[in-house]
C-alpha cells in the first residue's frame, strides 16, 4: 500500500480522544454520534416547521369555524326576527278564521232567531191592533151605555130593544 502525504487512513476501530471532556470515543462511534446530532437538529427544525404549520392550519380552521358559527347563529337570529314579525299576522288570520268559523257555525241559529223575533212582532202588531179595535168599541159601548143612561125610562126600553 502506497501513503500520499494528504491522505489519511485509519482503520474504524480506532479510537479518539475528545479535547472537551477527555472521552475516548472509536471513529465509528464519533461518525455516527454527529451524524446522529445533526439528523436530531435536522429533525427538529423539520418539526417546528411542521409545528408553525399545524398551528397555522389549527387557527385558520378556528377562524372559520368561528365565522360559520357566527353566520349560523345570524341566520337563525333573522329567522327569530322574521317569526316574531309573522306571528302577530299569523294570530290576526288565526282569529279571523275562527271568528268566521263562529259567525258560521251560529248563523242558522241567529236567522232562527230572528225569524221568531219577526214573527213575535207581527203577533204583537196584530194584538196591538185588537187591542185598539177593541178599545174603541169599548168606548162606543160606553158612550152608547152612557147615552141609554141619560134617557128616560121608557125611551131606555124601547131603545134597548133596537139595540138588541
Amino acid at each position: 500500500m502506497k501513503f500520499e502525504a494528504d491522505q489519511l487512513i485509519l482503520r474504524h476501530e480506532t479510537t479518539i480522544t475528545c479535547p472537551k471532556c477527555a472521552t475516548e470515543v472509536s471513529l465509528d462511534q464519533g461518525f455516527a454520534k454527529k451524524a446522529l446530532v445533526q439528523l436530531l437538529e435536522a429533525s427538529a427544525g423539520a418539526t417546528a416547521v411542521m409545528r408553525d404549520a399545524e398551528q397555522t392550519n389549527v387557527e385558520k380552521l378556528a377562524k372559520e369555524m368561528a365565522n360559520e358559527q357566527a353566520r349560523a347563529a345570524q341566520s337563525e337570529a333573522n329567522k327569530v326576527k322574521i317569526l316574531f314579525k309573522e306571528q302577530p299576522e299569523a294570530n290576526v288570520r288565526s282569529l279571523a278564521e275562527v271568528r268566521n268559523l263562529a259567525e258560521k257555525s251560529v248563523a242558522p241559529r241567529m236567522e232562527e232567531m230572528q225569524k221568531a223575533l219577526n214573527e213575535q212582532q207581527e203577533q204583537l202588531t196584530t194584538l196591538r191592533a185588537r187591542e185598539d179595535a177593541l178599545a174603541t168599541r169599548e168606548k162606543d159601548l160606553d158612550s152608547r151605555v152612557n147615552t141609554a143612561a141619560a134617557l128616560p125610562h121608557e125611551c131606555r126600553t124601547r131603545d134597548n130593544r133596537r139595540m138588541l
